[in-house]
């Protein structure tokens, strides 16, 4: 049917005949607009984390409990003037922190 017939077809239709046309019309035009947006693309990475494992309550629990007895038991046997974590040694420290005091450090 053209275009020019279907308006002259609603041109003599009553008021709350119109509304009802209009109406689906509105839905017909939203079904065919999500029809055509594009789908996410996802890059390789994006894809990749996204279908990859996930943990379990359980076994996230456990790693938590791993990460607190390993950081736990590498503390104690650090020297008190020694970083956690750091990979310098506490001669090496006590150098970096003079610098850092010092007028023209970091």
């Amino acid at each position: 049917m053209q275009t020019g017939k279907i308006i002259e077809a609603l041109k003599e239709l009553p008021e709350d005949e119109l509304k009802k046309v209009i109406e689906e019309a509105g839905r017909i035009l939203a079904g065919k607009r999500a029809s055509a947006e594009p789908k996410p693309i996802y890059n390789a990475l994006q894809q990749l984390l996204l279908d990859g494992p996930v943990m379990t309550d359980e076994q996230y629990q456990a790693f938590l409990e791993s990460r607190n007895h390993f950081d736990n038991s590498a503390q104690a046997n650090w020297p008190d003037d020694h970083l956690p974590g750091s990979l310098l040694s506490p001669e090496d420290e006590k150098n970096v922190r003079r610098i850092w005091k010092s007028p023209g450090g970091c």
